[in-house]
């Protein structure tokens, strides 16, 4: 049995499925692929979860009445896929502001502190090759 380092993280609705959507284009090794199924129906909602909260899809939107917050451990794995995932959002410049509040409630604060440390190293860069 592998053994697998998890971080523990609290979601809403729209933090849910952003990490659906992360999930499903994960790519890598057979243990990733593996974690990532073994996640992703208990990020899905299931049919309780979609009464509860008045879940609905219309096909342009999602909306929903109640907020239900649920707990998840992160393998250390699919941590780093939803980094990679948060890094990709920012070098295109992709991030509004529930985005940010998904990343804010997914990141360590550590990992949260460090990304932007460097960021502002690289806008340093940017700002001395300019003069």
């Amino acid at each position: 049995m592998v053994n697998v380092k998890m971080k523990n993280m609290k979601i809403g609705n729209l933090g849910r499925i952003t990490l659906l959507n992360i999930l499903k284009k994960a790519e890598g090794d057979i243990l990733l692929l593996k974690q990532v199924r073994d996640l992703m129906p208990s990020v899905g909602f299931t049919e309780d979860e979609i009464k509860e909260s008045g879940l609905n899809n219309d096909g342009k939107s999602i909306s929903w009445k109640k907020n239900l917050i649920k707990e998840f451990e992160l393998s250390t794995s699919i941590y780093g896929a939803v980094l990679k995932e948060i890094k990709e959002w920012n070098k295109a410049k992709n991030i509004r502001q529930e985005t940010f509040d998904f990343i804010q409630n997914v990141l360590t604060k550590e990992d949260f502190d460090k990304f932007l440390e460097d960021i502002e190293k690289k806008e340093e860069v940017k700002e001395v090759d300019n003069k």
